[in-house]
């Protein structure tokens, strides 16, 4: 692997791990919990969640543990940085274009969904087009 080649990739990888750490401080903000809060339910000191959400790398079972305290979804955390399927999105590669993938209506309530701002409000909706669907 060419250094250049190497060093890209170091890039992209401390690309996606601040937009994670803004992610969570975002989510952690939604829901009006400190960050000794966070750590607490973390099980880590709140300078962990500090380097987290500056950007050092969150271990993906810390983040299931993160998603899981902060009742939102991992990939809402990944968002804009992964793509439908999960894969990690190229550089300048924008929200729209993740979206574009989607009909309007599924993007229509994605957006309204994440708009909810009561955790039980938005699982019973989710549970409700979840019935809908089967």
């Amino acid at each position: 692997m060419a250094s250049t080649e190497f060093s890209d990739i170091v890039g992209r990888i401390r690309r996606y791990d601040l937009f994670i750490g803004g992610r969570l401080r975002e989510a952690r903000l939604n829901r009006r919990w400190t960050q000794d809060k966070l750590a607490q339910a973390l099980g880590v000191s709140f300078q962990s969640v500090q380097r987290y959400e500056r950007g050092a790398s969150v271990g993906a079972g810390r983040l299931i543990v993160a998603a899981n305290a902060l009742d939102v979804s991992i990939l809402s955390l990944m968002r804009d940085s992964v793509d439908a399927g999960g894969a990690p999105l190229k550089d300048g590669a924008a929200r729209d274009d993740v979206r574009a993938a989607l009909s309007q209506e599924a993007a229509e309530t994605a957006r309204l969904l994440d708009g909810l701002a009561e955790p039980e409000l938005r699982r019973c909706v989710l549970e409700i087009v979840r019935r809908l669907a089967a």
